[in-house]
């Protein structure tokens, strides 16, 4: 069955920083009687974001790093979590692959030598445009201390089921490994080469 089609009313700029606010006036064409009546939404607009999953298949081992994240603070959460590389694109150019292969290094002082993309998708579509692309990055990973936590995948999946993965990013690139991990763990162990997996 094909979504209802819809109108776009109104489109208006609030507030322009490193981010931007706008507000979205839509209707909904439908066939009810009497149609629907217009919606506002507040939309806050951020650039196109990466994350990537460190992983070493030899060893099944990933990495994830100590980030804090201020938001959390504002609905009284915990503002710390173990996470996979995020970030937005550097600059309107940059490629999704090209920041996460660059956000590997920046993060965790890594180079990923290849890359499967997971999944494309919005986090939050309701008010926040931020599209963002999650992968899995393949890479040898030596032990560390610190801020950096190299984990068995069974330990990284283990985190993510007792609820300490608190950024939505990270939880789907754990996901997406552990969706796809015997498939993902083989092809990289025969070959140097990547292939999607969907």
């Amino acid at each position: 069955m094909p979504f209802p089609r819809y109108t776009l009313l109104r489109r208006d700029v609030v507030f322009q920083g490193a981010n931007r606010l706008e507000t979205l006036q839509t209707r909904l064409e439908t066939l009810a009687s009497p149609p629907p009546a217009p919606r506002t939404r507040e939309i806050y607009c951020c650039s196109p974001s990466v994350a990537v999953l460190p992983y070493d298949p030899r060893e099944d081992l990933v990495a994830l790093h100590e980030h804090f994240f201020p938001a959390p603070l504002a609905s009284g959460n915990e503002p710390w979590s173990l996470a996979a590389c995020t970030g937005p694109l550097a600059f309107p150019a940059e490629t999704p692959e090209t920041a996460a292969r660059r956000l590997g290094h920046e993060h965790i002082g890594l180079v990923l030598t290849d890359l499967v993309l997971l999944m494309t998708l919005e986090l939050a579509p309701e008010n926040l445009a931020q599209p963002w692309s999650v992968f899995l990055g393949r890479t040898v990973l030596p032990p560390t201390t610190g801020p950096i936590h190299v984990l068995t995948a069974a330990e990284a999946f283990a985190e993510l089921h007792a609820g300490r993965i608190k950024d939505a990013a990270t939880a789907l690139a754990l996901q997406g490994l552990a969706l796809h991990h015997a498939d993902v763990r083989t092809r990289w162990l025969l070959s140097d080469v990547s292939t999607p997996l969907m």
